[in-house]
């Protein structure tokens, strides 16, 4: 009565069992590259890339962002030739198939933002906390992703990039990590003494606190024209990833026009024209 139940468990258990032998290799493996390649590879590798580095957080979170990654994959290969289904991805065909379903999915703007990311990452000109100016854009770089790029306006917004678009298009950088030059053009009358402008304006940019005392501020003739002489004044940003620019070019603003006023610099002389010649009039008669 029982017979034919009891067969059917020894059959299910026996079939059973083969495949529970290869769950846990299949887990076993994948821990076992996981632990190891999460805990001493990756904190290995990381180590000799900050070493080498030091200058360039961009490729220190790149490599340990990109070590995890080829870590799980690892894993995950290994527990596929664990658990006995390494013929699977031997398969040519059925791995050249994969691939394409893969790129097709993606698509040729993220395969683009892809390679891009890592040329971005790669070079070592571009790096998180630089200040960067694009299609008429600004901001400062805070992640470099494998697709997109944030990046954090002067106005506290957060701006997500594609890869591509930085890749592809011009990219300023206006500021260093240490210091940032400014100029101010400002039109005298010719009758201005430019050394007196000088003597006043250049000790008091240098007294902000915000503005390098080396290169020490300067003020000299840029350029003459029909009815004024341009002097141009030149300044230093300390810091400029860490110190408000705007705000400091303002102050300095202020303080020139100040100074100006005080000493009787005649700033932005209107322009005129010297008329020359005669007018007749003459009688005329019906």
């Amino acid at each position: 009565m029982f017979a034919a139940p009891l067969d059917q468990v020894a059959t299910f258990a026996s079939e059973l069992d083969p495949a529970v032998r290869r769950a846990a290799a299949a887990v076993t493996a994948f821990l076992a590259v996981s632990l190891v390649g999460r805990f001493l590879v990756v904190p290995a590798a990381v180590r000799v890339v900050r070493r080498r580095n030091r200058e360039n957080p961009t490729v220190q979170e790149a490599t340990d962002l990109y070590l995890r990654i080829a870590v799980l994959v690892a894993a995950v290969v290994a527990a596929v030739l664990a658990a006995g289904y390494g013929r699977v991805l031997t398969r040519s065909a059925l791995v050249v198939a994969a691939a394409t379903l893969v790129i097709g999915v993606a698509g040729q703007e993220v395969v683009g933002n892809l390679v891009s990311g890592m040329f971005l990452v790669t070079d070592p000109n571009f790096n998180v906390d630089d200040y960067i100016e694009w299609n008429e854009r600004a901001g400062t770089v805070e992640a470099i992703g494998f697709r997109t790029t944030r990046v954090r306006t002067a106005d506290n917004r957060e701006v997500t990039v594609p890869n591509t678009e930085l890749a592809a298009n011009p990219v300023d950088r206006p500021y260093s990590r240490s210091r940032v030059r400014e100029t101010v053009r400002l039109p005298f009358d010719y009758d201005a003494d430019v050394d007196r402008i000088e003597a006043a304006l250049v000790p008091v940019l240098a007294e902000m606190d915000d503005i390098r005392e080396e290169p020490a501020p300067s003020a000299t003739v840029d350029e003459f024209d029909a009815s004024a002489v341009w002097v141009a004044v030149v300044y230093w940003v300390a810091n400029p990833m860490e110190t408000d620019v705007p705000t400091v070019n303002a102050d300095a603003m202020g303080r020139i026009k100040t100074v100006c006023d005080e000493e009787g610099f005649p700033l932005g002389p209107p322009g005129y024209q010297h008329l020359s010649g005669a007018v007749s009039v003459a009688d005329a008669r019906e």
